[in-house]
C-alpha cells in the first residue's frame, strides 16, 4: 500500500488546514508543494528573466517530481498545479490521491475572488466548468470524498473517517 497521501480540492486553504491536522494524527510528515516551491525558487522572476520560462517550469517540475517520492508524507498542492503538466501522474505512482469534492457553489466563490494578477493559465483553469474540474480530479483520484459544506470540523471528521476506512 502507498504510504503517502495527497489531498486535492478547490479550496486550497481548507485543504492545507485539514492536511496539517491529519498529518499530526496519522504521524506523517507534512509537505505543501506551493510552500516548498516558493522556498526553493525564491527568485522565480529573476530565474525566468535570466533563463527563460521553460527553464523555470522544468525546475518546478523537477521539484514536484521529487516531492512525489517523499515517504510517509501527507502532501497538499494547489488545485491548478495538480491538473497541469504531468503533476497528477507523478503523484499517482507513489501516493494515494484523495479528492475533496465540494458543491458547485464553491467554484463560483473562487471565480469571484480571483485576483486580476492571476496568470492566463490560472484563468484558463478557472474557465472550466464545475463538471470539468471535478471530472479531472475524479479521474486520477483513488478516493473522492463528497463534502456538502466547507466547515473545518465537519470536513476534517469526514475525511478522517473515510481515510480510516480506506486504510483498514
Amino acid at each position: 500500500m502507498k504510504t503517502n497521501i495527497v489531498l486535492v480540492s478547490l479550496l486550497d486553504r481548507l485543504n492545507k488546514k485539514i492536511a496539517t491536522k491529519l498529518s499530526n494524527n496519522y504521524d506523517l510528515y507534512f509537505a505543501d508543494v506551493a510552500d516548498i516551491l516558493s522556498y526553493n525558487l525564491v527568485n522565480e522572476g529573476e530565474i525566468e528573466e535570466l533563463c527563460g520560462a521553460d527553464y523555470l517550469n522544468s525546475l518546478k517540475q523537477k521539484t514536484i517530481k521529487e516531492i512525489s517520492t517523499y515517504e510517509n508524507t501527507l502532501i497538499t498542492l494547489p488545485y491548478g498545479m495538480f491538473i497541469s503538466n504531468d503533476t497528477a501522474e507523478y503523484f499517482k505512482k507513489y501516493c494515494t490521491i484523495v479528492f475533496l469534492k465540494f458543491p458547485e457553489s464553491v467554484l463560483d466563490k473562487i471565480k469571484k475572488t480571483t485576483k486580476k494578477e492571476q496568470t492566463k493559465k490560472d484563468m484558463d483553469i478557472l474557465s472550466l466548468t464545475y463538471e470539468e474540474h471535478t471530472k479531472l480530479c475524479e479521474d486520477v483520484s483513488d478516493v473522492t470524498i463528497e463534502l456538502n459544506k466547507s466547515d473545518f470540523d465537519f470536513c476534517y471528521k469526514k475525511v478522517e473517517k473515510v481515510l480510516d476506512e480506506y486504510y483498514l
